[in-house]
């Protein structure tokens, strides 16, 4: 008898929680998709947005030309191509580091075709390189390289 007290106690118990969690779903709101792009972005930020890509892709293709940039990633790096271009596959090769654009896009499976095969992680999580870990630059590096990009931005 004691046992059978103790199993509809736990089935009680149960079916209470199962209430009070269906009572609880109809208080929280109905989740929504995502807004569409033309929903959160204005219309003509979005046209200024693509017209700044494509003046970024023209100009990195001019740096690939002149030789102060390699492509390393699948999409235009527009720190890379502000500050005048960065040897981003000697840097990978090296293992010297990498301006954090090209860091994110890597880590974000964004690797040009030519070098995706050899992005990998390690069983840490690091990002690696032909199994030497991406680093970002050092700090000085870093610092030319922000200047560099301010000083092209503002005309100097």
């Amino acid at each position: 008898m004691a046992h059978i007290c103790k199993l509809v106690g736990v089935l009680a118990l149960l079916a209470a929680g199962y209430a009070l969690g269906i009572a609880h779903q109809s208080f929280l709101p109905e989740a929504q998709a995502q807004k569409k792009e033309d929903e959160r972005i204005p219309a003509d930020s979005i046209i200024r947005i693509r017209n700044s890509y494509a003046t970024l892709a023209d100009a990195q293709q001019d740096l690939v030309a002149a030789g102060t940039h390699e492509i390393s990633l699948s999409i235009v790096n527009p720190l890379a191509v502000g500050a005048g271009g960065t040897r981003s596959l000697e840097d990978l090769e090296r293992g010297t580091g990498v301006d954090p654009f090209t860091f994110g896009a890597l880590y974000a499976g964004l690797a040009n075709d030519s070098i995706r095969s050899e992005v990998t992680f390690d069983e840490q999580g690091r990002l690696m390189y032909r199994n030497k870990v991406v680093r970002l630059y050092s700090p000085q590096r870093m610092k030319e390289l922000f200047e560099d990009y301010g000083r092209i931005a503002a005309g100097n």
